[in-house]
């Protein structure tokens, strides 16, 4: 069976960062290859921007298009009618859900979880802040810094996902479920 074509749309900075963690590792069954458009994450988080420049080239059959978000509420606006037929014939979205925040990893790594479900803190981005005094906890460099041990990275991952699994709709996947298998131990 050919391979087939994927694409990764992260919503944030820090969302970027472990998808290149992860792709640069080879922990996720996405693989950084001539298959992923882009060769990592795009930047690019509107529909009609994604389409105008990256779905004028025929792919061979539909892309995989990984959308990283934090929110079900996250909306993937096409705009008119002529990116919505775009997307129905070209591209299988696959959601993949950070709930509440993907700061949530750095606080399960820093053992503070329970810590923070007393905290009153709504936010892990706001506890991290105040709390644990990380301010930067959004950039891109903080976050490839914080998890440049990849064993951090894909325990935290793993936490999370035992942490938040039953909270996570059906139609939705987590940074777990992309993880290869080996990795999942």
């Amino acid at each position: 069976m050919p391979k087939k074509y994927s694409a990764i749309i992260c919503e944030g900075a820090a969302e970027e960062a472990i998808i290149e963690i992860l792709l640069e590792n080879h922990c996720i069954f996405i693989e950084n290859d001539d298959y992923l458009i882009n060769n990592g994450p795009i930047k690019t988080r509107g529909a009609k921007e994604f389409c105008d420049k990256y779905m004028g080239k025929d792919y061979g059959s539909k892309i995989d298009l990984f959308r990283i978000i934090d929110s079900k509420n996250e909306n993937f606006n096409f705009g008119s009618a002529k990116y919505r037929k775009i997307f129905e014939e070209k591209i299988e979205i696959i959601n993949v859900i950070t709930p509440p925040e993907i700061e949530l990893l750095i606080i399960v790594s820093e053992e503070k979880n329970e810590d923070f479900n007393r905290s009153g803190h709504s936010k892990p981005s706001d506890y991290c802040k105040q709390k644990l005094k990380l301010s930067n906890v959004k950039s891109y460099d903080f976050v490839k810094e914080y998890f440049s041990d990849i064993d951090k990275l894909l325990y935290a991952i793993k936490k999370v996902h035992s942490i938040k699994k039953s909270k996570i709709p059906n139609k939705y996947r987590t940074l777990y479920d992309l993880l290869k298998n080996e990795y999942k131990k």
